[in-house]
């Protein structure tokens, strides 16, 4: 019997419907213990996909699917500004789609920059703009079965412009080497401090990207925010200001790197 299907067992042979899953039942069908947590798993995902709004649905697909728009702007800019051949074949369609209206320039956005140019209930968009004057922005929208795609939307701000921002990687740099001597000083291990270094390296050598995503501190149990030193006001303080330089780091790679 292969893993698969130990790990299917608990769910389907015992019950056909995963919500009716039960622990006691799945240890009498003689399942091991990760096919027990799988149906566990399996039927948190079916309850919570059951009592969530589409809206809600929507925005963790746009969180989920950031970087494939952030793949969609580097193709973009690269195709528009360099020349170079466009990269990203599940846009395809789309961009030649732009192309054709007059696409010039893009911008991509997200959390904190994304409110006010996208309209309320997007967390995330590429802003175009045509050589007609037009702008508008791209986002992700969910079918009926939650499957995304590329929908085109008109902005909230009609007015806005595309910023020019700087390069904040001796910013994101100094913030978490900063955290790194905290972590050391106040948690039982390195551990979080050689996790805030690493990242603070990258930063250095100007990879924001792989800095932004190094330095997550993470909300569950054993992350930064379970540890002795998340109570001194110093890390509160710098936890805000790596919030900040973190989602600055992204517009700067994503639109200028």
């Amino acid at each position: 019997m292969s893993d698969d299907t130990i790990i299917l067992k608990p769910w389907y042979a015992v019950n056909d419907d995963p919500m009716r899953y039960e622990p006691f039942n799945a240890r009498e069908s003689g399942a091991d213990g990760k096919a027990h947590i799988k149906a566990y798993h399996r039927m948190q995902e079916l309850w919570r996909e059951a009592n969530t709004s589409k809206e809600d649905k929507r925005r963790t697909v746009q969180r989920e699917q950031t970087s494939w728009l952030i793949a969609i702007t580097k193709a973009i800019r690269g195709t528009l500004h360099n020349g170079k051949p466009y990269t990203d074949n599940d846009s395809r369609k789309w961009f030649e789609k732009q192309l054709a209206a007059g696409l010039t320039d893009v911008f991509f956005v997200n959390g904190d920059w994304a409110k006010g140019p996208l309209q309320t209930d997007d967390i995330v968009g590429i802003i175009c703009w045509y050589n007609n004057g037009e702008k508008r922005y791209t986002t992700i929208d969910i079918d009926e079965e939650d499957k995304p795609y590329l929908t085109e939307k008109g902005l909230l701000d009609t007015g806005y412009q595309k910023p020019e921002i700087s390069d904040n990687r001796l910013q994101l740099e100094r913030v978490l080497r900063h955290l790194a001597i905290i972590a050391d000083a106040n948690t039982p291990t390195r551990g979080w401090g050689n996790y805030f270094r690493r990242a603070a390296s990258e930063a250095k050598d100007g990879d924001l990207l792989e800095a932004v995503s190094l330095s997550q501190t993470g909300g569950g149990i054993g992350s930064w925010y379970d540890t002795p030193a998340i109570d001194l006001e110093e890390t509160k303080l710098l936890n805000h200001q790596l919030y900040i330089e973190r989602q600055h780091a992204v517009i700067y790679a994503v639109n200028y790197g």
